[in-house]
């Protein structure tokens, strides 16, 4: 008897629980998370992890089932990776977004996005030059942005300790003290609870990293390969 009771109390604990868990969890206000990433017809992206190449384990399909992306007729190009990221921006709900520029790389294609009407940089996405699929980059964009990624629990955003000025100058010496002696030009754009900090040679965009507005920390992007083309968006 003592028994049936105790696997009873266990099992009102675990329900309580779960209960407690649903209850805290945060509430978003866009009916679609961009950190799940969006591909049209195939609904959803999962919640898995990406490759490091940049590649997706699948799609999520119209009625919850798991599905393969499907391949492309036609490769992206510049223009066409963008036409992706507007349609995704308009599919989360942001309006007030707009590509800033789209950057092509040997992995996949970048794209910065600004708010129309503060300039101010919004969200780094990524599109998967196989399946055209759009997600929220990983790094500083999903675990850093305090507005748009997964770190946003609504409100505005508190504004960081370090200057655009001291995200350059952290930068430059997190990289030094790893040997790189390149003589970057540093391009530098605050983004909500982070800097994104490119770091160009000849014009070209072939590297990148993310400082942490708060506490200077530094993320630096692995899953890009090798930079091939590039292209500022017209308003």
């Amino acid at each position: 008897m003592n028994r049936f009771v105790r696997i009873g109390a266990t099992a009102a604990a675990a329900a309580l629980l779960a209960v407690s868990a649903l209850a805290a969890s945060p509430r978003r206000e866009k009916s679609v998370d961009p950190a799940r990433g969006y591909s049209p017809g195939y609904g959803m992206m999962g919640g898995g992890m990406m490759g490091g190449r940049g590649g997706y384990g699948g799609m999520m399909g119209p009625n919850g089932g798991w599905q393969q992306a499907q391949p492309l007729d036609k490769p992206l190009t510049l223009d066409t990776a963008g036409d992706r990221v507007m349609e995704a921006l308009k599919a989360w709900g942001y309006s007030d977004l707009e590509i800033e520029e789209v950057v092509q790389y040997s992995w996949n294609f970048y794209a910065l996005v600004k708010e129309k009407t503060s300039g101010k940089g919004a969200l780094e996405l990524l599109v998967d030059p196989r399946t055209g699929t759009v997600s929220l980059e990983p790094g500083p964009g999903m675990m850093w942005n305090t507005r748009y990624g997964r770190m946003y629990w609504g409100g505005p955003s508190a504004a960081g300790k370090v200057s655009a000025d001291e995200a350059k100058r952290i930068a430059r010496e997190w990289l030094t003290a790893r040997g790189d002696a390149t003589a970057w030009d540093f391009e530098v754009t605050e983004m909500p609870g982070y800097f994104t900090v490119h770091l160009e040679k000849g014009g070209r965009m072939e590297a990148m990293l993310g400082v942490n507005a708060f506490t200077g920390a530094v993320w630096y992007h692995t899953w890009h390969g090798t930079y091939v083309a590039a292209k500022e968006m017209e308003d």
